[in-house]
């Protein structure tokens, strides 16, 4: 098919292309609430026979274009466009044709809910070159084609009219899959040929690219920030205590395994020491087991501060008001509002494993590694080095390799 676009075919679509440019360019100095679509395809087709003798094959076919859409209301979109679309099949089994359509299209765009939309419109489709079994015709201006040809062409429609409607998904941010089922109208005005077409389009939107650009650059503000706040005040990395495991152990009288539990405990933890200790100067670190969260977040510091013996010591003080508390966890995100500290307790920081089951609809990563919260247990914007996963490809970073990266993805921020 990319033989068949021949000059021609070029020319068309390269005016339509320069008066697209051209009303960007003006539509630049004005208020319009524009959006612009670009959407390339596949197109299953019907081609207009000349009469009920001709059998004519079904094609598939590729498709693309350009459109303007104007927000008429909320959810509601009025869209103009200029499409280009393809095709190829056989007359009568024996006669093969290509043919180029250039197409003038309008719809009506209603979104009910955030990421499905529904669509209907129509189009008035110009047959602009065509193929038959080697032979080569120009069509326009609603003239046909007659001579020397297997079977006669004389009336052959070179241009027509269609209904379309159908529905749009969105798979991300901009772009979105549509699937549209088209009724062709011959030149008796009888919807005859049905068609089916699969768009991928992309939406550009200067308000949403903008509003993005100013919430990104807020983010990155925000980010800073917190990175200056870290470096004044303290990391406290959360352990876990494994308490309902070991209760349970003495409770049924299996020391044995509370004392493995106790040992496989206290290898994990200390390995978190020991990389931070080493590799993590960003900030002062200080240590507390799962089970006194909440004196944290309350800020009562005393007698739960461990040293690296993994035991409360009372000789260590902390009396700055700013801190941020990191732990090794999984973070499962569906809200965009975090969970209130009794409720995060409660549904996730004191389970069996000691993981972490927070929730915000911001961050897309569902896996585990080294997470860091503010003061209040609120996921830190980005590009905060807000995680960082324990898996990198196919091997595991251990402790010290964790540290490692999030100390320099800090002072990379700070800095």
């Amino acid at each position: 098919m990319l033989r068949f676009l021949n000059m021609r075919m070029i020319k068309y679509f390269s005016i339509i292309i320069f008066a697209f440019v051209l009303f960007l360019q003006t539509k630049a100095q004005s208020d319009l609430p524009l959006k612009y679509r670009l959407f390339a395809g596949g197109r299953y087709s019907s081609l207009l026979a000349p009469n009920d003798s001709v059998d004519v094959s079904p094609s598939v076919t590729g498709l693309g274009g350009l459109s303007l859409v104007y927000p008429i209301k909320d959810r509601l979109d009025l869209d103009f466009g200029a499409e280009a679309f393809f095709n190829k099949g056989v007359y009568n089994n024996d006669v093969k044709y290509r043919n180029a359509y250039l197409a003038a299209t309008i719809n009506l765009d209603w979104k009910p809910i955030s990421y499905f939309s529904f669509t209907a419109g129509g189009n008035l489709a110009f047959l602009v070159e065509s193929s038959l079994m080697g032979y080569y015709a120009v069509f326009g201006n609603g003239a046909g084609v007659s001579g020397a040809l297997k079977y006669p062409m004389e009336g052959y429609q070179s241009y027509y009219g269609s209904l379309q409607f159908g529905f749009k998904l969105d798979l991300h941010k901009d772009v979105c899959l549509g699937v549209e089922y088209t009724l062709l109208l011959n030149d008796k005005s009888v919807p005859l040929y049905p068609n089916f077409n699969v768009k991928l389009t992309y939406t550009y939107d200067p308000a949403t690219i903008q509003n993005r650009k100013k919430s990104k650059s807020q983010q990155a503000l925000k980010a800073d920030s917190a990175a200056k706040d870290l470096s004044k005040s303290a990391l406290f990395i959360m352990l876990k205590s494994y308490k309902k495991q070991i209760d349970n152990a003495i409770e049924y009288e299996k020391m044995d395994l509370a004392n493995k539990i106790i040992i496989s405990r206290d290898e994990e933890n200390t390995d978190i020491m020991l990389g931070f200790d080493l590799e993590f100067n960003y900030c002062p670190v200080y240590y507390f087991y799962i089970d006194d969260l909440n004196k944290i977040l309350n800020r009562d510091f005393e007698g739960v501060l461990l040293n690296h013996d993994l035991k409360v010591d009372t000789t260590i003080h902390f009396t700055d008001s700013s801190f941020f508390i990191g732990t090794f966890g999984f973070a499962i995100q569906d809200t965009a509002i975090s969970y209130s500290h009794s409720s995060l307790y409660k549904n996730g920081f004191n389970n069996a494993e000691g993981y972490i089951t927070t929730a915000n609809k911001e961050t897309n990563y569902s896996n585990y590694g080294f997470i860091v919260y503010d003061d209040q247990l609120k996921i830190l914007p980005k590009p905060f080095p807000r995680f960082i996963s324990s898996y990198y490809a196919f091997a595991k970073r251990t402790p010290d390799n964790v540290a490692k990266l999030l100390n320099k993805k800090l002072h990379k921020l700070h800095h």
